[in-house]
């Protein structure tokens, strides 16, 4: 995935932004253990099931491809 900054413009604007670790482990691993063992000077963590994600649910917890949510749209109505 490419980058949504250069480095340079990081270190040109550095005063004006804030970095975010918003790392996310689907396989157990701890983010915050990933954060504390390395990450780019100034970033702070934020903890993506704490701070941005819905409480847990079984109907939140399951993940359609993009065909199913296709399928679960309404049909337009045909006309005659």
């Amino acid at each position: 995935m490419e980058p949504f900054v250069t480095a340079d413009w990081l270190q040109e604007h550095r005063d004006s932004v804030v970095l975010a670790d918003a790392r996310m482990y689907l396989d157990g691993r701890s983010a915050r253990a990933a954060y504390l063992q390395g990450h780019l000077p100034g970033a702070v963590f934020v903890d993506v099931s704490e701070a941005l994600a819905a409480p847990a649910s079984p109907e939140a917890a399951a993940i359609r491809s993009p065909h199913q949510r296709t399928l679960r749209r309404p049909c337009p109505p045909r006309h005659r």
